[in-house]
């Protein structure tokens, strides 16, 4: 049927559904190893990527964008 599915996990983002980032955004930024919580253009970028040909051969992916938060928290 040519559904091809992958995801974007947003890390710490300035929003309604993420009131410590929104509110605490730079005490929040010091834990995080890019120094900074995330900003739209982060998200659009990821979204135009998979929407893109570039991403078109990208399928079942989780794209992390969250400043390096999950790598860190394996030890990479």
């Amino acid at each position: 049927d040519n559904i091809v599915v992958s995801a974007i996990a947003p890390g710490a983002f300035a929003s309604e559904m993420n009131r410590a980032a929104r509110d605490h955004g730079d005490e929040i930024a010091k834990r995080i190893p890019s120094r900074r919580i995330g900003r739209d253009e982060d998200m659009a970028a990821c979204a135009i990527y998979l929407a893109s040909r570039a991403g078109d051969y990208v399928v079942g992916a989780t794209i992390p964008v969250d400043g390096g938060v999950a790598l860190a928290q394996l030890g990479v």
